[in-house]
């Protein structure tokens, strides 16, 4: 009986790879990533708002920011980089990004349109938005995104993830 519950519970999650679930991170489109991630902070569910962002290719570009740094610095000062850049991992970045957004709690009183896809290099798109802030002019922004195993998310240069 059991080896039949495990059959039916392996099935169903090959079943939900191919059709989908709401609560698979990332999205469908570059559209929709950024979508996903403004109308999640809008609403204030920053655990949703992060599940659109890249946040292994943000960790990946912080280690080698502070590898190239650690050419630079004295030798004894090294030990200490290395002590940081050992650290960092996708589930830190995720963390500080949960607490920036919950600090941030005024920053959810804006509205935004969806103007353009622009192309990247290979899986990355650039979408630009024109955000109003509360009392403010409205201001374009480029919100780069990158297709990670059929998903797109929010991220930052690609390049500088590679």
């Amino acid at each position: 009986m059991k080896f039949k519950a495990v059959i039916l519970v392996i099935f169903a999650a090959f079943l939900l790879s191919f059709m989908g679930c709401d609560n698979e991170e990332g999205a469908g489109t570059p559209e929709e990533a950024v979508k996903g991630m403004l109308e999640a902070v809008k609403d204030r569910d920053y655990e949703m708002a992060v599940s659109y962002i890249d946040v292994e290719g943000i960790a990946t570009m912080a280690k080698k920011r502070l590898e190239e740094a650690m050419k630079n610095i004295p030798e004894e000062e090294k030990d200490a980089l290395k002590e940081e850049i050992e650290h960092i991992s996708a589930d830190n970045i995720r963390s500080e990004l949960l607490e920036k957004l919950k600090d941030d709690k005024d920053e959810t009183d804006f509205t935004y349109k969806i103007l353009e896809t622009k192309n990247g290099e290979g899986d990355s798109k650039i979408v630009v938005v024109e955000v109003t802030e509360k009392d403010k002019e409205p201001e374009k922004r480029e919100i780069p995104v990158v297709k990670i195993d059929g998903v797109w998310k929010v991220t930052i240069s690609r390049e500088e993830t590679d």
